[in-house]
């Protein structure tokens, strides 16, 4: 059989008579992906380098430790199990870039994204599992070897992708700081409850002190006890004073004289002041009397340490709560920005030429595909063994599906 009759030869005979065919369907198809790929709407990107404070040193520790290991069954040492304990699998460094990688790229976070920037009308999605689904090709979360998590977004401008990019970072430290994720913040959460039950004992606590001031008269009751005092001294200096006068003169001075009179009035006054002040007390003076003022003071003293064991709790429950926020810090995973978000130079998506190439390419193959049928048909058609058949077989498909098509053929017959 020579090289002509096989199938090889028939399709590369039938490529390099339609050479010129084939370079001008390359052509169209080259001119038509350059002109779509000028109607896309042009996407930049961005990339931010983040990290997880405090993982990386338990990830480099854990490479250590796996590098010792191996390094002692390569050499047939059985000493080198011992690295097992000093890899610090399972440790917290890794379980915190775990997290954190989860929450990047996370629903909430991704939901939050497409409701700021309006993605769903963007990408005339109808609804938001499409709309993530059209994100999820534009954003991506990678974890390099050394534990550092990049950040890459894709906007339809320089400065939109980067502003994805730093919120998707603000958004993730949004919701870590609601993760419970270690004791420190488990304890925090306690102290705060704590904290704000001492709050509220304390308030009723000044509450009833205040009521007391208000209802007794005592603002402050140390001072005004000890003025109490004070006063009543002086009231009995004040009435042992003019009872010696009185009853200096009461001997040379007649019982009409008016210097008599005066000094028995002012007896009379000091004493009926003495025995008020002593009682019930003056109803205009800042003074209590001073019956009631023992009851008054203990009733006071035991509000007093009530307020005051109260504010110590609060206090040393604040100190507490304070502890712990900072314990939280330290333990609580937390990104932070190692390299800002910076964008490309030059567009992320479409690259023009390379579209054009692949899609010239993939036209080449499906031409060349398509000669490769077109050289298979026509071998069949002409041959002699399958050639009626395949005739037989196009003729009748006409007739179906062409209804008044008749063969020529048959019509010669009939004639």
């Amino acid at each position: 059989m020579s090289l002509e009759s096989t199938f090889a030869g028939r399709w590369l005979m039938l490529i390099v008579s339609n050479l010129r065919r084939l370079a001008l369907f390359c052509f169209v198809v080259a001119l038509l992906s350059s002109a779509w790929a000028l109607t896309r709407t042009q996407r930049w990107e961005a990339a931010a380098v983040t990290m997880v404070p405090g993982a990386q040193a338990s990830m480099m520790a854990q490479m250590g430790g796996l590098g010792e290991l191996a390094g002692g069954l390569l050499s047939g040492s059985q000493s080198a199990l011992s690295g097992l304990g000093a890899m610090g699998l399972g440790t917290s460094g890794g379980m915190d870039i775990t997290v954190v990688q989860q929450v990047l790229g996370s629903r909430r976070v991704m939901e939050r994204l497409i409701l700021k920037y309006d993605l769903i009308s963007r990408f005339h999605s109808p609804s938001m599992d499409m709309a993530m689904q059209q994100l999820g090709k534009r954003v991506g979360v990678e974890l390099s070897t050394e534990g550092f998590l990049i950040v890459v977004a894709q906007g339809e401008s320089r400065e939109e992708a980067v502003a994805m990019v730093n919120d998707i970072v603000d958004f993730a430290n949004e919701e870590l700081s609601t993760i419970v994720t270690s004791r420190a913040r488990r304890s925090r959460i306690e102290a705060e409850e704590s904290v704000r039950l001492a709050s509220d004992s304390l308030d009723a606590a000044l509450l009833r002190q205040e009521a007391f001031r208000i209802e007794s008269g005592l603002i402050l009751p140390e001072n005004q006890g000890a003025r109490m005092v004070d006063v009543l001294g002086t009231l009995e200096t004040e009435l042992a004073t003019v009872e010696s006068r009185l009853a200096g003169v009461s001997g040379t001075l007649s019982s009409s004289s008016q210097l008599l009179r005066e000094l028995s009035n002012t007896v009379e006054y000091l004493r009926g002041t003495i025995q008020l002040r002593m009682t019930t007390g003056d109803s205009l003076s800042v003074f209590p009397g001073m019956a009631a003022l023992p009851g008054l003071l203990r009733e006071y003293e035991s509000i007093a340490t009530d307020v005051e064991v109260k504010r110590v709790i609060y206090l040393m429950l604040r100190q507490e709560l304070e502890s712990l926020r900072l314990r939280e810090v330290e333990d609580s995973p937390t990104l932070e920005v190692l390299i800002p978000a910076t964008p490309s130079a030059l567009r992320a998506y479409p690259k023009r030429g390379k579209l054009v190439v692949r899609n010239t390419f993939a036209g080449l193959l499906v031409a060349l595909l398509w000669m490769a049928v077109l050289a298979y048909g026509r071998k069949l058609m002409e041959s002699e063994e399958t050639g009626p058949f395949w005739k037989s077989i196009m003729s009748v498909s006409r007739r179906q599906l062409i209804p008044g098509k008749r063969d020529k053929g048959t019509d010669r017959t009939r004639s």
